[in-house]
């Protein structure tokens, strides 16, 4: 019930602000919906899939700041800054509740900062952050998220070119998850502009980064990353899937971003050419498609001033409502696709939503064993399927 509560109160918010340009209350709604999103997240009983797996490492494996020794950063799996995060949290209260609620609370501030920022369309843009990735963010991907939100604070040293704050922020930012290590090279790509030119470049970039990878778990530190990247690599799709994220990461994206700088400046310059190149990679390595997580609150600024720039434009005028709502449906597709996957295979008349509903709180602390079932079903599954694949 609280998802659809929160659902109805933001489309809602869309339509008072965004589209009647309404002006009093604007803030006070705005972060109204920030401490929901924090209240969601924070306060959530082993709500998510890669959750649980967390909340059993907080409670059985990270130990207080006292005991906290060298050790436990070689024997525990997770990055160096993840470690000391939880073992801070645990000495305050030895509850996984704070721990999340600290994770919620940054998450959601930096990306409402962000997108208070970036756009005049605020709410539309919470409204994509809700339907696309604010479960992922707030209750898979927790150690990646943090790393996410590092690159937002970065980002405007990137774009103005203050190179040694950029650096050291995407430094703690791979503290966080290693996967941020490839924030370093987006310098080297910042003053490409994206033209025919360019996507040739990019198609040969492609090819040999496809090709170097190959090598790079041989060559690189670290025998987590090395299997980290050798992991990557056994997740190559079909025919089928090729195509199908060929459209959703490259081409679709490529379609739109050239029908908007018709009519617009382009936003975020500095991370188009990076961002097609690892599209590119990605359509052919799929294990890699969590860099794209990276763009994604970008993507979603961009997202949201495409859709307003249809429905200021005169040629849709007559039917830009239908067109709006047809963008939206069709850009959701991917992720009803998600979430509605059939998981009966691991656990009877089960979906991949199940993972996250029905929603249960640190007030009742219900268990809720089909979840726990589903994701460490899938989790075992992914496993052996890599055994397999090696």
């Amino acid at each position: 019930m609280i998802y659809l509560f929160l659902s109805i109160v933001i489309l809602t918010l869309v339509v008072t602000y965004d589209l009647k340009k309404l002006k009093a209350g604007r803030d006070l709604w705005y972060w109204t919906i920030f401490i929901f999103f924090v209240c969601v997240a924070g306060l959530r009983y082993k709500v998510g899939g890669d959750s649980l797996e967390y909340y059993n490492s907080f409670t059985g494996q990270i130990p207080t700041l006292n005991d906290l020794s060298r050790d436990h950063f070689f024997s525990i799996r997770y990055e160096p800054f993840w470690i000391i995060l939880n073992s801070v949290c645990k000495t305050i209260i030895n509850d996984f509740a704070l721990f999340q609620f600290v994770h919620a609370f940054w998450i959601n501030f930096v990306i409402f900062k962000f997108f208070k920022n970036n756009t005049q369309f605020r709410f539309t843009a919470i409204l994509v952050y809700w339907m696309f990735f604010y479960f992922y963010f707030n209750m898979e991907i927790l150690r990646e998220s943090i790393a996410i939100s590092l690159f937002l604070v970065a980002y405007p040293y990137l774009s103005k070119k203050k190179w040694l704050k950029y650096y050291i922020i995407v430094i703690c930012s791979a503290m966080f998850h290693t996967s941020a290590i490839f924030l370093l090279f987006l310098p080297f790509f910042s003053s490409q502009v994206l033209n025919r030119v360019t996507l040739i470049r990019i198609a040969f970039v492609v090819v040999g980064t496809v090709f170097l990878l190959g090598v790079v778990p041989s060559i690189v530190p670290g025998s987590e990353l090395q299997q980290r990247f050798a992991s990557y690599q056994l997740f190559t799709p079909t025919f089928t899937g090729f195509t199908y994220y060929s459209l959703i990461y490259f081409f679709g994206p490529l379609y739109l971003y050239f029908n908007y700088i018709k009519y617009r400046s382009p936003v975020f310059e500095e991370l188009v050419v990076a961002y097609f190149t690892i599209a590119g990679v990605v359509c052919y390595l799929t294990g890699f498609a969590r860099l794209i997580n990276y763009f994604t609150p970008f993507l979603a600024v961009f997202f949201t001033n495409y859709v307003f720039l249809i429905y200021e434009l005169k040629k849709y005028k007559q039917i830009r409502s239908l067109v709006i709502v047809g963008v939206f449906l069709i850009s959701f597709i991917p992720k009803y696709l998600y979430y509605f996957q059939d998981t009966s295979d691991l656990v009877a008349n089960t979906h991949k939503y199940d993972l996250w509903y029905p929603y249960n709180s640190i007030f009742d602390k219900q268990e809720n064993q089909i979840r726990e079932q589903l994701f460490y079903r899938s989790f075992n599954n992914s496993r052996e399927y890599l055994k397999n694949k090696n």
